[in-house]
């Protein structure tokens, strides 16, 4: 099955996979089928599978599509260990899903779009966060990046408009262009680490307050060059401790650094 066979099927509700096909180009095949709400595939299929409703490859160890109709909160089963690109694409009715231990890779746009989801747990299996792997999730109001994560990609929490309060754990050591882009309610922006390199405009539209833990090195007021448009600065870095964590209000941006006083 090609590319966006199925393309604008609004009113398609479910579809049979049989058991001789053995390719589907990518998850467009099944774009803007904006009520399909099961996928089910012959058990003789040597390729695909499926449970509940959703597509897997035949082990069940890479989860392929879930239908956009499909709503309420779902649990992603334990022999997953990858979420393909746009798995979860603009599937609005999806309140909450809960990821297993044993899911490695989150694909890119793999849950873009997720307007109704609020709350999502990213275990520390995940070594990186794709590109707008949750861009446009609206409802989503706190992320707590785990500490196996390296890097958060271009755009991955861009425009989640209800976005508060981000922690972001030991390990990652870049954020990408856009990555907190447009996330107008973001105030707290939480690091259990040195501050990571920062790509362009990775918290353009934004005002929060960023927490270092003392010890750790986090940046200064500089932008390394980008034009001031890039941020939201304010007009001075303030820098205060208390109860051992050190709050440094101001430019968000990824300038020369500032190393946290450990005492």
């Amino acid at each position: 099955m090609g590319i966006q066979v199925f393309i604008g099927c609004t009113n398609l509700t479910t579809v049979t996979i049989g058991k001789n096909v053995t390719g589907i180009v990518d998850n467009g095949t099944f774009n803007g089928c904006t009520s399909l709400t099961a996928i089910t595939v012959d058990t003789l299929n040597p390729v695909y599978s499926s449970l509940d409703g959703v597509l897997f490859d035949k082990l069940k160890t890479t989860l392929i599509l879930f239908p956009k109709s499909k709503a309420g909160t779902w649990t992603i089963p334990n022999s997953v260990t990858s979420i393909a690109d746009d798995a979860f694409l603009e599937c609005a009715g999806l309140t909450s899903v809960t990821i297993p231990n044993s899911v490695t890779s989150i694909g890119d746009g793999a849950f873009g779009g997720c307007s109704s989801l609020t709350s999502v747990t990213i275990p520390d299996s995940v070594t990186n966060i794709a590109d707008f792997a949750f861009v446009g999730c609206s409802s989503l109001t706190s992320v707590t990046i785990p500490d196996s994560v390296t890097s958060i990609g271009v755009a991955a929490f861009q425009s989640c408009i209800r976005l508060t309060s981000v922690t972001i754990g030991t390990n990652v050591t870049s954020i990408g262009d856009s990555a907190f882009a447009g996330c107008s309610s973001l105030t707290r922006v939480a690091f259990q680490g040195d501050a990571p390199s920062c790509g362009y405009g990775a918290f353009s539209g934004d005002n929060p307050t960023i927490y270092y833990l003392l010890g750790t090195t986090g940046w200064d007021s500089g932008f390394a060059g980008l034009p001031a448009s890039a941020w939201d600065p304010l007009s001075q870095v303030t820098c205060s401790t208390a109860n051992g964590v050190v709050t440094i209000t101001g430019y968000i941006g990824p300038g020369g650094a500032v190393t946290v006083p450990t005492q």
